[in-house]
């Protein structure tokens, strides 16, 4: 497999945010990057799925869908579609979703 810098976090495996502690106080914590897993590099496959995903996005926001209003449409949870939208599924699934946004029509006021 060929491995290439994370687009994500940009081979830094992660960052410095700031989230609730056990305190119940927001403070600086290192979380790693939900796309390389923190480990900064990732397969060409998944830089395909995270561009195709993005397609998937584009075209559900040009037909006007809310992700919980396609999800619907597709008989899937939202959880999942979201998973779709971000790169989380495999080529093969998003790739069925971009045909499937493909046949809603725009969605319109």
């Amino acid at each position: 497999m060929n491995k290439v810098t994370c687009p994500e976090c940009e081979g830094r495996k992660g960052s410095e945010v700031f989230a609730c502690g056990p305190n119940h106080h927001f403070e600086p914590m290192y979380m790693l990057c939900h796309f390389c897993k923190g480990g900064g590099v990732v397969t060409r496959e998944q830089i395909t799925q995270l561009e195709r995903s993005k397609v998937l996005r584009q075209a559900r926001m040009d037909k006007n869908y809310s992700t919980r209003e396609v999800a619907v449409k597709a008989k899937m949870k939202f959880t999942d579609w979201n998973d779709l939208e971000h790169g989380r599924a495999s080529l093969c699934e998003i790739e069925a979703a971009i045909d499937f946004i493909n046949t809603l029509p725009v969605w319109s006021l």
